[in-house]
């Protein structure tokens, strides 16, 4: 299938630094007016994000390129509870969570947990850049293949980075829009440890998440 990629980048000033937001549209460009409107394209990323489909695994026969060579189906991980990173080596936001990320995958505070990144970007630029990242975690790599990942959630607006929260089973919990910091790390995780001994359901690990 071919898409039309359309792509704008905005800049956003915050306490921690500067932040770009990525809005791909699958389907033809969003509202000019839209866009125009101060903090519109957040806005609509962080709603499509509340609405994406509950079930991740239903992206079976979807495949994405590895950086071995090889190809992988995110239900490849299936009962893993899974932090699917969506990323690029030009976001700056992207490569500074990427050892927040390395660190929760080497100490392991949800069992069974599994990193998952993927790239949107060419295969050559993520390579040379996993030389320097020295990654723990799974890296799938794709330009349409990607946006197609992130369509199956609902979303044609996205900011970079963005990460999907995911249960063993396969349930989305959550969409976090934007750079996971340590707070919000451990917020998550302490939500994650809850749902996995049993004193939480799905939907309050989704309601605490989303707030």
């Amino acid at each position: 299938m071919s898409y039309k990629i359309i792509l704008y980048v905005v800049v956003l000033t915050t306490a921690a630094g500067l932040g770009f937001l990525t809005s791909y549209h699958l389907a033809g460009a969003p509202d000019p007016e839209t866009i125009a409107r101060p903090g519109a394209i957040e806005t609509q990323a962080r709603a499509a994000a509340a609405q994406a489909a509950a079930d991740i695994d239903q992206q079976a026969e979807l495949r994405l390129p590895n950086l071995a060579g090889g190809d992988n189906s995110l239900t490849d991980w299936q009962g893993k509870t899974r932090l699917i990173n969506f990323w690029a080596t030009w976001c700056a936001p992207c490569r500074r969570e990427i050892p927040l990320l390395k660190t929760l995958q080497a100490e392991q505070p949800v069992a069974d947990l599994q990193v998952l990144g993927i790239a949107f970007d060419e295969l050559d630029a993520v390579r040379a850049y996993a030389d320097e990242a020295e990654f723990n975690y799974p890296i799938l790599v794709g330009e349409e293949a990607a946006l197609q990942a992130a369509e199956s959630y609902g979303l044609d607006l996205m900011a970079l980075p963005f990460t999907l929260i995911v249960a063993p089973d396969g349930t989305l919990l959550n969409a976090h829009v934007g750079e996971i910091d340590e707070t919000e790390a451990a917020a998550i995780i302490e939500v994650l440890q809850a749902l996995g001994a049993g004193e939480i359901t799905v939907e309050a690990a989704r309601e605490k998440l989303a707030g």
